[in-house]
């Protein structure tokens, strides 16, 4: 019989699977994406790194602030200010700025998550600045949909299938 970490693990590959599938939709080149099984017993999720290698190739700026990181603080403060999310917690939440000319103008969208508990989640929201976004991440509870995340900002980066 499966449990509930079988079952998630599972379904953090098969998501996974999905994000590779809109990088591959979007023209980016495969072979640098070298993972995509999702191992808690080993503790390793790959859908991170193959979401900022994505995120790399097909944004002209990308910047990665992590939580709780006091080094970085005044730069995540300018950035959830200027997207205008300034109720944030700094101390919990990462936040992704991608900056490129073909972003045009958006409303803000929310981000789900998942988990193996029954209650919480993680999530995200993608706010809009001038010529780029604002990611902001909250995974104390648990990750948000990366997959979900990629494909929002592939269609805010205005790609026809297959170019970056």
């Amino acid at each position: 019989m499966e449990t509930r970490e079988d079952l998630y693990m599972l379904q953090a590959t098969l998501n996974n699977l999905a994000l590779l599938k809109i990088a591959y939709d979007s023209g980016l080149d495969m072979q640098n994406f070298t993972h995509y099984v999702v191992s808690y017993d080993f503790s390793f999720d790959p859908i991170w790194g193959n979401f900022s290698i994505a995120i790399q190739e097909l944004a002209e700026e990308y910047e990665y602030y992590p939580p709780d990181s006091e080094e970085v603080e005044q730069e995540k403060k300018y950035w959830i200010d200027l997207a205008g999310a300034s109720n944030t917690y700094l101390d919990s939440v990462s936040v992704l700025v991608i900056l490129d000319d073909r972003i045009e103008p958006f409303e803000l969208w929310s981000i789900g998550g998942y988990s193996m508990g029954t209650w919480y989640s993680g999530f995200g929201e993608i706010y809009p600045i001038d010529r780029g976004m604002v990611l902001i991440i909250d995974e104390e509870e648990g990750p948000i949909d990366y997959t979900n995340a990629l494909s929002l900002i592939v269609e805010r980066l205005n790609l026809e299938k297959g170019r970056v």
